[in-house]
């Protein structure tokens, strides 16, 4: 998905970071949410409203959700092992520990799930979270990959609404 990945100290490292990242995504998808209502409720009782400040907030909120996203997606290789032994020439990267693939399930599966995401990042989490499913035997995973994998992309007529263009 990127052309870079983080290397950390450790998993504990990783995996606050992580943390961080997903709280984060989750709360601007908050505000787009609050945001998309506010503008909704004062276009029906014809309030005037600044939709200039708005515009700024929905767009800077769309692209902080969008970076944090990649940065999840950029410490996958870290999880899954690569840039720990000597033996990484292979391109395809399988979990080597339980204990670390289960830790960014969950930031994966929020980068995956966002509003923002496109459909090729959507799909790439999906087979992140697939190859964690088959290669430590995580069964519980798979149901998170095919939600990504389900998951409709958001309508051309909610993003007018939100007064955004399509093109993340």
């Amino acid at each position: 998905m990127n052309d870079y990945w983080y290397l950390y100290s450790d998993p504990f490292v990783a995996t606050t970071w992580n943390s961080y990242r997903s709280i984060r995504i989750l709360v601007y998808q908050i505000i787009v949410t609050q945001l998309a209502q506010l503008t909704e409720s004062q276009s029906m009782k014809s309030i005037p409203q600044d939709t200039s400040i708005q515009q700024i907030q929905l767009n800077t909120s769309k692209r902080i959700v969008v970076e944090l996203s990649h940065k999840i997606c950029a410490s996958i290789p870290f999880f899954m092992g690569r840039g720990l032994l000597e033996d990484d020439n292979d391109s395809r990267y399988q979990p080597r520990n339980t204990s670390r693939a289960r830790l960014i399930v969950w930031p994966l599966y929020v980068a995956g799930q966002t509003d923002f995401a496109s459909d090729i990042m959507r799909l790439w989490a999906a087979e992140q979270l697939e190859g964690i499913a088959d290669g430590v035997g995580i069964r519980k995973v798979k149901a998170f990959s095919r939600i990504l994998r389900a998951k409709q992309r958001v309508s051309a007529r909610m993003w007018r609404d939100l007064g955004m263009d399509m093109d993340c």
